[in-house]
């Protein structure tokens, strides 16, 4: 039988959208969102420590087209790095892209913050090559989709970068799919070059499935109830 690992010992991808939180969230994710664009720090960190949710810090605005967290706006700002180090000390991942597929690193080079370059160059924990990196996501948000019956797409989620479980001390994060009352535990093996995603619906008793993904193939390694 597949027993689901406990989602609270996973770091959390935060890939929903407005709909998907409740008012309060909502009120939250933004104040964190206006503070950091507007570079106003100290608003910032007190909305960041008054939470207990250390992933807010890589939280992006709800509905939002550039995909923007804090460490971003920072390196746009060009934050001192006593702030950048701030977020950092509070878990902000120095390897998660924008839309566009910037890090904090790639803003603040091309604006010329000189003095945040070094600070914001990626730490992999878990080094991958990055034609690796690309092959995995490939298929990781397909199957994501398939074992959330098309949610993620329906809902237009954001969806995990297998780039930051590089960077992640335990290499795992926790996806969350509303609608499905479950979600998905993406586990990086580096020495196999493969994702394990165990996932789970709690609908109707609940099902669960593992499988194993590498740049070549996707598959199935067990599935039951849960």
């Amino acid at each position: 039988m597949l027993v689901p690992a406990n989602d609270r010992e996973c770091t959390e991808w935060f890939g929903y959208r407005r709909e998907a939180v409740s008012v309060k969230v909502s009120e939250v994710r933004d104040r964190i969102a206006d503070a950091a664009r507007d570079g106003v720090w100290d608003a910032l960190f007190g909305e960041l420590d008054a939470w207990n949710f250390e992933n807010w810090v890589n939280s992006t605005r709800l509905d939002g087209h550039r995909g923007f967290a804090p460490l971003h706006q920072a390196a746009w700002h060009g934050a001192s790095p006593g702030v950048v180090n701030g977020l950092l000390s509070r878990g902000a991942w120095r390897t998660l892209r924008t839309t566009r597929g910037e890090r904090p690193v790639d803003i603040a080079t091309a604006r010329g913050h000189r003095h945040l370059v070094d600070v914001l160059r990626p730490v992999a924990r878990h080094p991958l090559p990055a034609e690796v990196v690309v092959a995995l996501e490939r298929r990781l948000h397909p199957l994501l989709a398939e074992v959330s019956m098309g949610l993620t797409e329906r809902q237009r989620m954001r969806l995990p970068q297998v780039e930051v479980l590089t960077e992640i001390p335990e290499g795992r994060l926790w996806f969350p799919v509303p609608g499905m009352y479950g979600g998905a535990n993406i586990r990086l093996e580096t020495t196999e070059n493969a994702l394990i995603v165990e996932s789970w619906c709690r609908v109707v008793d609940g099902s669960g499935s593992r499988h194993r993904i590498t740049p070549d193939d996707t598959v199935l390694l067990e599935e039951g109830f849960v």
